[in-house]
Order: structure tokens, then sequence, then C-alpha cells
């Protein structure tokens, strides 16, 4: 079962409504969720260290639910963590035309999401977001208005400004204990966000994948091609540089699992 957290009124576009939980099974067609009553929230989040994670521009409510019903599995986060998926309107019946005016959307998201935390999760022992895309700015908008400060913030192929952090999110940088980047700078999207372009106050991690390999964070729904696992190495990246200057090294709360072998992934 995994919880979710929805800003949407219809499958696809819509709206913005302030988010309510739900839980279920969202890799089935159509997702298998049902409403948690809100008077439940406190008691589910109580005491839990929350990870908000969050798909990016142009996704569906059931692609979405599917792809981080999947997260959560691989994750499989062992208490006292939980894994909460974000459903939010960042598409539309005209896909890719409304990608300007989605910003403004995750903006909204992001500040209704900050008000859910301040009110309904200030039981819980920490708070951590994970984002991807467009879904950047949502997960930003909601650090910079929290009234506690965030435990972690990863931002994996930022639809965003590389200078967000010292600029329009200062105030999300300073409201997180510790902030991650994962990048390509091969990907002709990332090519700009070079590890060097990016500020050095954060934890910054960037990856190169090998020549006609697709990384599977970036979204593509074929899985790379596996010639280096039998000498060891990643099938999808070698990592380049990693800098940690902001703040001290800090253990993140949530334990990395390793894929299991012939698992296949798509984070959108």
């Amino acid at each position: 079962m995994t919880y979710f957290l929805n800003f949407r009124t219809q499958g696809v576009g819509g709206a913005v409504i302030d988010p309510y939980l739900l839980e279920g099974n969202g890799t089935t067609v159509p997702p298998a969720l049902s409403v948690v009553p809100s008077s439940s929230v406190p008691s589910i989040v109580a005491g839990r260290n929350l990870l908000f994670a969050t798909h990016g521009f142009n996704v569906s409510y059931q692609d979405g639910a599917c792809s981080l019903g999947l997260l959560d599995g691989f994750l499989n986060l062992a208490p006292p963590n939980l894994f909460v998926g974000m459903l939010w309107p960042g598409d539309s019946w005209l896909p890719v035309v409304d990608y300007p005016f989605e910003g403004d959307v995750a903006i909204d998201c992001g500040r209704r999401l900050a008000s859910f935390c301040n009110n309904r999760c200030a039981g819980a022992q920490g708070l951590s977001f994970l984002s991807h895309s467009l879904g950047a700015r949502l997960v930003l908008e909601a650090v910079t208005h929290l009234a506690h400060k965030a435990q972690s913030v990863c931002l994996t192929a930022a639809a965003i400004n590389r200078d967000c952090l010292t600029a329009e999110y200062s105030r999300a940088m300073a409201n997180s204990e510790m902030i991650s980047i994962l990048a390509s700078t091969k990907t002709t999207l990332s090519r700009s966000l070079s590890a060097s372009a990016i500020p050095s106050p954060i934890c910054c991690t960037t990856t190169t994948p090998r020549s006609r390999r697709r990384s599977v964070l970036a979204g593509h729904p074929r899985r790379p091609r596996n010639r280096s696992a039998s000498r060891g190495r990643s099938p999808i990246g070698t990592i380049t540089a990693t800098t940690i200057t902001y703040p001290p090294p800090r253990r993140s709360p949530f334990r990395h699992r390793s894929a299991p072998s012939g698992r296949r992934l798509r984070v959108l």
C-alpha cells in the first residue's frame, strides 16, 4: 500500500485543490486508491520521517500514481520512514504547449503542500522531498514556506533556473538541512547545468551516461542495455563529480537499496 497526496480534480489537467491523502495501489489500471479521512492524517504521520516525492511535467493522474507506486516499492522504506507520492496537474489535454503555464501550477501546489505540512504534519519526525523535472519548483516553493527546516531535498533533472538556489529560492536553501541535485551533463537539456554551473553550497552529484544509453532517471521508457554489468560498472552512468559543502555531511534518514536483478523502474 502506498500513500498519495492528491492536488488534482481530473485525470488529465484540471484545477488545483487543497491536497488530501489517498491510500492503496497506484500501479493498477485504474489506480485502486481510496480517500483517507482528514482526521486520521496526524496519527499516520506522527513520529515518521516523511518522504514526499513528486513527478514532473506532463504526467497524468494514472501515470503519476503508477510511477510513484513503483518507486515506493523499489525504495521499500523501513519504519519510521514513510513514502508519500504527490499527484499534481502539471499536464493538459494539449500536451507540451501548456508548459509555459505549468510553472504557476507548480508554485500553487507548492504553497498548498507547505500549508498541509505545517498544519497536518506537525507531529512528524522529519520532512524530506524528492522531485523530478518541473516538480522541483513545487518542492522548492513548499520548502520556502515550511514552518520548520526540511531534513533533505533531492532534485532530479530539475527544470528550473540554475541559479535558483541563490536567487529565486534562496529561502528554500536556507530552510533545508541538505539539498542534493542529480543531473546529467550529457543530455541536451542539461548540458548547461554542469557541476561548475551549480552554486557550491549544496550536495551536487552529476552523472555521465555512456554513449547511446538512456538514463532511467531521465524518464525514458526503454531500459538501458547492460553490457557493462559483468564488469561491475553501472549500466546507467558513472559519477563524475560530487561536492558537499553545505551543510556539514549528514547521513540521510532513507536507506539506499540496490535494484533487484531484472527489475525496471521509470520515474516521471
